[in-house]
């Protein structure tokens, strides 16, 4: 009995061998980046059924090159060859999505979801495999119009309607309605065939040849105008400008002006382009008829030579007068005997307005040194608008030049704007820099003799405050206006030179507001009534 019973045990040992080794019949050898989830999901098992098969595996330490045991069953001999006898595979990419390829494919996500069933979308990786489906969008626009182009035939669009596409084929509804009398025309949809009378695909044909003719002859003559217009205001082109400045060798950096041309720099726009040269948007876009509104640094911009011209010779005659002036203005060259008010009287204008426009000190011409005139024949609309620019820009200029002192000391009764200065001093000192003339020391004076009234409604930059601070005088503290309510002056001895908001304290004491920057400046002192 003992020897039964150890042979029907060899017995059984032998059948399990012999049953483990018929149940793999694949050896599979490791790759670089396998792990036992990844084998498990290429070959199409579970993992506690390969990690039967091999026991003695490690499987945090495999490596590329060690062999493992596959099971034999259905599953592992179908699957692999499924995957490689399919044709059209996708492998994902970083940042895809399912959406995401379907746009890219131009396949409906549903269709790619059938041929996919067992992947989870919301957890798809790069390098993950996707089965595509074989129809391809270019078969379905092939067999669209196939039937758009058939004779009695019509494929309904996106925002179609009956009143759409009997104006669209210049058919009758009635007709339509006749050839078509199952469709419920409340409810059609895109891809909708429709049927049509034979005449009215020849009339649609017709119409699109009519539309294509009158196209061409119009961009035919927009062309030609636009060379015209070139030709007119320059007699270069973008391309030739390039090409020439290419010959020459000249570097063409950003910011730079040339001879008929401009060289974009980083934060220009078209309109800020046209607003800096004086010129409209559209007289712009006309000497650039290539270039789109989206402009990069570098790119070259045609503008008037004549303007361009006037930019560099205003640069080497040292005025750097800025270009929205000169399209208004003609240079003069100074010949002996010439003075300011025989220049002003030749060309119909104002003293003080060349002497803004040029930035002239003093009264003294140089022979032989060029100016800048206005033209002798501008619309006085035009000329009052080039004295209103001039003045504001005279106005930003002492602003800014009056904020440079910001923190310097206050001392009663001094005048130095370094080492300590009061209020009525420290507006005297910035107004003597840009009219050329000396204000009165003290606040009552310049408010008795300086300048004109104004209301607080109609402030501007520039205007002088007057203030009752104190009670020994009607007026005794005086600060200038910079705009946003708010205005700079020699506060006291803690804040010297600051700017202060027009709050309820100095609105209380505020007595008046006086303008001495005027279209005429010889109205700018007036005796007038005492305050």
């Amino acid at each position: 009995m003992r020897w039964l019973r150890v042979i029907f045990g060899f017995s059984i040992i032998s059948l399990i061998f012999v049953f483990e080794s018929n149940s793999y019949a694949n050896i599979y050898t490791v790759k670089s980046g396998d792990s036992l989830i990844g084998i498990s999901k290429k070959l199409g098992f579970k993992p506690y059924q390969i990690k039967r098969l091999n026991p003695h595996t490690k499987w945090l330490k495999i490596r590329p090159g060690e062999k493992i045991k596959i099971p034999s069953t259905k599953k592992a001999h179908q699957k692999p060859l499924k995957e490689i006898s399919y044709k059209n595979i996708y492998t994902v990419k970083p940042g895809d999505s399912l959406i995401k390829i379907s746009k890219k494919l131009k396949i409906k996500p549903t269709l790619i979801k059938k041929y996919n069933p067992k992947i989870h979308w919301l957890k798809i990786r790069p390098g993950n495999k996707i089965k595509i489906p074989p129809m391809n969008n270019a078969v379905v626009k092939v067999k669209r119009e196939e039937k758009q182009h058939s004779k009695d035939i019509y494929v309904v669009r996106k925002n179609d309607s009956l009143i759409k596409i009997a104006k669209k084929l210049n058919v009758s509804i009635e007709e339509i309605k006749k050839l078509n009398p199952d469709i419920d025309w409340s409810k059609i949809r895109p891809n909708n065939e429709i049927k049509l009378p034979q005449t009215s695909q020849k009339t649609v044909l017709n119409k699109q040849i009519e539309a294509a003719v009158k196209q061409n002859v119009a961009t035919t003559q927009e062309k030609a105008k636009k060379k015209s217009i070139l030709q007119q205001n320059n007699p270069l082109s973008c391309k030739k400008l390039e090409a020439a400045l290419i010959k020459k060798n000249r570097s063409l950096k950003p910011g730079t002006i040339g001879d008929g041309y401009y060289i974009v720099k980083r934060g220009d726009t078209l309109s800020s382009i046209a607003g800096r040269f004086g010129l409209t948007l559209k007289r712009l876009m006309e000497l650039n008829p290539n270039k789109s509104r989206f402009i990069k640094p570098g790119d070259l911009i045609v503008i008037p030579g004549e303007l361009t011209q006037k930019i560099m010779l205003s640069k080497k005659e040292n005025l750097y007068i800025p270009p929205r002036f000169l399209v208004y203005s003609t240079p003069y060259k100074i010949r002996r005997g010439d003075t300011l008010y025989k220049v002003a009287k030749r060309f119909n204008t104002k003293v003080y307005v060349i002497k803004m426009l040029n930035n002239l000190g003093g009264n003294t011409l140089i022979a032989g040194r060029y100016i800048f005139v206005p033209n002798k024949n501008m619309v006085n609309k035009s000329r009052l608008e080039l004295e209103y620019s001039l003045l504001r820009e005279r106005r930003k200029a002492l602003i800014h030049y009056a904020e440079r002192f910001l923190g310097r000391p206050y001392r009663f009764g001094g005048d130095s704007l370094l080492h300590g200065i009061d209020c009525s001093a420290f507006v005297q000192k910035i107004y003597e820099r840009f009219i050329r003339k000396r204000l009165p020391r003290t606040a009552e004076e310049q408010y008795k003799t300086v300048g004109v009234f104004v209301p607080l409604s109609r402030i501007q930059v520039g205007d002088l405050l007057f203030f009752h601070t104190l009670n020994y005088a009607r007026v005794t503290h005086v600060g200038i206006y910079i705009g946003n309510n708010r205005f700079i002056h020699a506060a006291g001895r803690r804040s010297g030179i600051k700017i202060s908001r027009l709050t309820r304290y100095y609105l209380k004491r505020l007595v008046a507001v006086k303008r001495v920057f005027r279209i005429n400046n010889k109205y700018a002192y007036l005796r007038h009534r005492p305050g």
